[in-house]
C-alpha cells in the first residue's frame, strides 16, 4: 500500500519568525582552511547556525520549566518511544485568544486514552509569519492541560507557539501540568490540516542537544493512501 508523507515542520530560514524579543535565527558564513597548508578551501561552503532553541517547530522537555519533580529531564533524555508511533489529530478550531478548555476535549477522551499521542489542530497556522501568530494565539488552559496529562498521554503537539500568550501564570501552569507528567511536548507543529485522517503515524525527532530544555526538530506524519 502506498504511503503519503506530510512534513509537519516549519522551514528554518535566516531571519525566520521568532517569538518577539527572542534572538534571531541566522546562518553565518565562515572560511575553511587546510589544517596543514593553511590553503583556503574554496570548494566547500561552511556556515554556523545560530538560533533560539524555542524557535520554529521544536520539542520541549521537563527541564524547560522550573519547580517540579521532573525538572532535571533534558531534551536529550526524552524517550524516543514517546516521539514515534500512532497519533490522533484532535481538531478544535479557535481564533485569537480563544480558550481551549477541558470541555473542548471531553468528546475525544476515549480516543485520546487509546492513542496517547495528541496533535492539537486549532487552525492557527494561517497566521504564521505575523506578529499575531505569537501574541494572539489560542490558549490551552490549565484545566485542559491537566485533563490531557490525566489521560496518561505520551506526546502533545500544538500548532501554537505557547500555551497562553498573554497570561504568564496560566502559561506556566499549563506547561507544568504537561511536563511534570513526562509528556513529550512539541510547539509550532505545522501542516496539521494536510493530514486527511484522524489517526496517523507520527515521527518527531529533536536534535540530540545535551543539557537543554528544548531543541529544533523534524516532524512528519505518514498516512496509508
Amino acid at each position: 500500500m502506498a504511503k503519503r508523507y506530510i512534513d509537519l515542520t516549519y522551514e528554518i530560514r535566516d531571519g525566520m519568525p521568532t517569538w518577539p524579543g527572542a534572538p534571531p535565527t541566522g546562518f553565518v558564513y565562515y572560511r575553511q582552511y587546510h589544517p596543514e597548508t593553511g590553503e583556503l578551501l574554496e570548494k566547500f561552503r561552511a556556515y554556523q547556525f545560530i538560533t533560539d532553541l524555542h524557535t520554529g517547530t521544536h520539542a520541549e522537555a521537563p527541564f524547560a520549566v522550573r519547580g517540579h519533580k521532573l525538572e532535571d529531564v533534558t531534551v536529550d533524555r526524552v524517550p524516543l518511544e514517546k516521539l514515534i508511533g500512532e497519533a490522533l489529530v484532535v481538531s478544535i478550531p479557535k481564533e485569537e485568544l480563544q480558550e481551549i478548555t477541558r470541555e473542548d476535549l471531553l468528546e475525544f477522551q476515549q480516543e485520546i486514552r487509546n492513542v496517547r499521542r495528541v496533535l492539537l489542530n486549532t487552525g492557527w497556522q494561517k497566521y504564521w509569519g505575523t506578529w499575531k501568530f505569537f501574541k494572539k494565539c489560542p490558549a490551552l488552559m490549565p484545566d485542559a492541560a491537566k485533563f490531557l496529562a490525566d489521560q496518561e498521554i505520551l506526546l502533545l503537539a500544538l500548532d501554537t507557539p505557547t500555551m497562553h500568550p498573554t497570561n504568564w501564570e496560566a502559561d506556566i501552569a499549563s506547561h507544568t501540568a504537561i511536563l511534570e507528567k513526562g509528556v513529550a511536548l512539541i510547539e509550532n507543529i505545522a501542516n496539521l490540516g494536510q493530514i486527511r485522517k484522524a489517526h496517523t503515524y507520527f515521527i518527531g525527532l529533536p536534535l540530540r542537544i545535551v543539557g537543554q530544555g528544548a531543541a529544533p526538530m523534524r516532524a512528519v506524519a505518514i498516512e496509508e493512501e
